[in-house]
């Protein structure tokens, strides 16, 4: 599994053009940092849910991370006739 590591985005109007490229590879060791500090505190809620079978709400963050892994290759096309929207994950 591979994070996509650039977003496009391109939005078509009659009278406008807009294109944009976001970098998603730097927001990365922010997302590592981040979670190498909240690791301790969704461990401690997994183990206090544990008792009341909430055990899969602690487990947002390892579903959350393969649905971002998914996202690579995503394309979204939407054309409405007057308006385009294209979104591109690689």
């Amino acid at each position: 599994m591979r994070l996509p590591l650039v977003m496009r985005l391109r939005v078509h109007d009659q009278r406008h053009r807009f294109s944009l490229w976001v970098p998603l590879f730097i927001f990365l060791p922010l997302l590592l940092v981040l979670g190498a500090v909240l690791l301790p505190f969704f461990l401690v809620a997994a183990v206090l849910l544990v008792p009341f079978g909430l055990v899969r709400l602690a487990l947002v963050v390892p579903y959350l991370a393969v649905v971002l892994g998914r996202l690579r290759g995503l394309q979204v096309d939407v054309d409405n006739g007057s308006r385009r929207v294209f979104i591109s994950f690689q």
